[in-house]
């Protein structure tokens, strides 16, 4: 009976094997939960079913795999409201997440094999922070505003888990092809033919989240024009209202003293109110008052789960650099925005796919600028209105954009340093193998003649 049992766990575990295989590519349900008295079971079978997966490639995928059924637990988790659980699945999701490390590791040798492991490993770590993302945006609107904060720690913190796997990946495929390239002439080809899905993958992603910012933009740019038009109405119903009051006042009899003491007690405050109004109608006609009321806005998960990478800097794409903050500027960037998305899906369609990922994203972060409202300024005023409104905020937009700027721009020489040094290695191991080929020659050479002359003796 105990064999019997046994062997129905070995093949439970070996069908389980094979369809996992079968659906690498679907979203992991879960099963039980941290709060199930059956959870430790479950966690106890898949450690066995990794322990039983000998070639370590699979492993790394299986591995990823578990991970994935720990974050459905933990979505789960987050729908019920039972947030205190949630540690205990991140534990086991963060132990999987090293079992991946560790095959990184443990890499002997660069193939294309090991470099199509690696790009698949980079693909499900990008797919689990997108969940993240979207377990957020499900989640959130059910759960108190103490609740909303703590799971966004705890998505943060998981986040940054994955996060930080993925840029040792991409460390790691970085070195990978550069032995490849080293080994064979033909390597950049084998390499752009491997890469291909994957840049596929990112550059319909970055299209389809470049066209939801374009969208928000817009409607932020009409909600702002048409608030704008409210203000000026209101401004120019109360300056209506004073001249009314005015000509009132002229016409009044102030024969009593104290009548008139009221009236003009009225009439002041009548009018403080007025320039109030006023001076806030022209605040926000100079660009002092920002409606959006989101400039500085804290940075989405999605945002602070981004890998950076110093792709617009290689394609040359930088944001423009407006004289003037206006509504005009936030328009003018979203429609480059559109050019640019364009580009990117006709680039796409050629099958260009490392560009269509360039230009997507550069439409991305076009329409962003636009949709964070620091452009959404009344154009309307003068030089010197605009100078004084502005001059603080223009000068801390100017050392962001520096800085940024300074940032893609060191990201460009690393890799041009990295691919001269990787040149240089390669040039110095080819000049070393023509100078110990000449060497063998030369001994040859030397052993021939020296033969040569004994046989003569």
């Amino acid at each position: 009976m105990k064999l019997f049992a046994i062997v129905s766990v070995f093949v439970l575990l070996c069908s389980s094997l094979v369809v996992a295989d079968e659906q690498a590519e679907v979203e992991v349900e879960a099963g039980t939960t941290p709060d199930s008295p059956m959870w430790g079971i479950d966690v106890a079978m898949d450690n066995l079913a990794l322990a039983l997966t000998f070639n370590e490639d699979k492993k790394a995928e299986r591995a990823l795999r578990i991970a994935d059924e720990r974050l459905s637990e933990m979505a789960q988790l987050a729908r019920e409201k039972k947030l205190e659980k949630l540690e205990k699945a991140r534990e086991q999701h963060q132990k999987m997440l090293l079992r991946v490390q560790e095959r990184l590791e443990h890499e002997d040798e660069a193939t294309e094999e090991s470099l199509e492991t690696e790009l698949k490993l980079e693909a499900k770590l990008e797919a689990q922070k997108q969940r993240l993302v979207k377990v957020e945006v499900e989640v959130k609107g059910s759960l108190t505003a103490e609740q909303q904060a703590a799971l966004g720690a705890f998505l943060a913190t998981l986040g940054e888990d994955v996060k930080n796997v993925q840029i040792k990946i991409q460390s790691r495929q970085e070195e990978t092809k550069a032995e490849l390239r080293q080994r064979d002439a033909k390597a950049e080809e084998k390499i752009a033919k491997l890469e291909a899905p994957s840049w596929e993958r990112k550059a319909k992603h970055e299209q389809e989240k470049a066209a939801e910012e374009i969208r928000k933009a817009e409607a932020k740019i009409e909600r702002f024009l048409k608030e704008q038009q409210m203000v000026a109405a209101k401004a120019t119903a109360r300056a209506e209202i004073k001249d009314d009051d005015d000509e009132d006042d002229e016409t009044e009899d102030e024969s009593e003293a104290e009548d008139a003491a009221e009236d003009l007690k009225e009439e002041s405050e009548e009018k403080n109110e007025t320039n109030e109004d006023s001076q806030a109608a022209e605040q926000q006609n100079a660009g002092l008052i920002d409606i959006t009321a989101d400039v500085v806005a804290e940075p989405t998960l999605e945002e602070k789960l981004e890998v950076e990478d110093n792709i617009l800097a290689e394609f040359d794409l930088s944001l423009p650099d407006p004289e003037v903050r206006s509504v005009e500027t936030a328009r003018r960037f979203v429609a480059l925005a559109k050019e640019e998305l364009a580009k990117s899906k006709t680039l796409f369609a050629s099958e260009e796919f490392r560009s269509a990922y360039a230009h997507a994203k550069f439409a991305r972060r076009l329409a962003n600028a636009a949709l964070k409202g620091k452009y959404l300024r009344a154009a309307s005023v003068t030089t010197a209105q605009a100078r004084g409104a502005n001059a603080q905020l223009s000068e801390d937009e100017k050392k962001r954009d520096e800085a940024r700027r300074l940032e893609e721009q060191k990201k460009a020489d690393d890799k041009r340093l990295r691919e001269e040094k990787e040149k240089a290695d390669r040039l110095e191991k080819e000049r070393l193998k023509k100078l110990e080929e000449g060497k063998r020659e030369e001994k040859a050479d030397e052993e021939v003649e020296g033969s040569g002359n004994s046989g003569t003796s």
